[in-house]
């Protein structure tokens, strides 16, 4: 019997690590006709809470989520402490870091995969799940505040 762990939820975005996310947010508007969103930068983890690896990390990022039918394209440069963000790109360069779905509760439903990274964003809280042996990816689980 095959066991859907996500299978419930719908996939929000996809996550891109980017060293230059200028210049890749340029390129999508370009090659996909479309106009770029503004990028923006994560709060400082005094706003967030961030953990990585269960320690305190000043890991911030610049953010541009480019709309792209039903599921988003985010980038994502890395910027500040250590992060998964700044381990993606050290050892593999710009590539597809992550499958982002909306959860109801990012604990509960981390379904005992490690931990990496997790923070809040004001309306919500992101979890960064060790899902690379399995999926060969990171899976985001992000749960809005109601």
């Amino acid at each position: 019997m095959t066991e859907f762990i996500f299978g419930s939820h719908e996939i929000t975005h996809i996550g891109l690590i980017v060293r230059d996310i200028e210049k890749t947010a340029q390129e999508y508007g370009r090659k996909f006709g479309i106009k770029v969103p503004n990028i923006g930068m994560t709060d400082p983890r005094e706003k967030t809470g961030a953990t990585y690896r269960g320690k305190p990390t000043d890991a911030m990022a610049r953010l541009c989520h480019i709309p792209m039918g039903h599921i988003q394209t985010e980038l994502i440069q890395p910027v500040g402490g250590p992060s998964v963000w700044k381990d993606f790109l050290d050892k593999h360069g710009d590539g597809i870091h992550h499958v982002a779905i909306v959860v109801n509760d990012s604990r509960a439903e981390s379904r005992g995969f490690p931990i990496l990274q997790e923070g809040d964003f004001g309306t919500g809280r992101y979890v960064y799940l060790d899902t690379h042996a399995s999926l060969g990816l990171c899976v985001e689980l992000i749960e809005v505040y109601k």
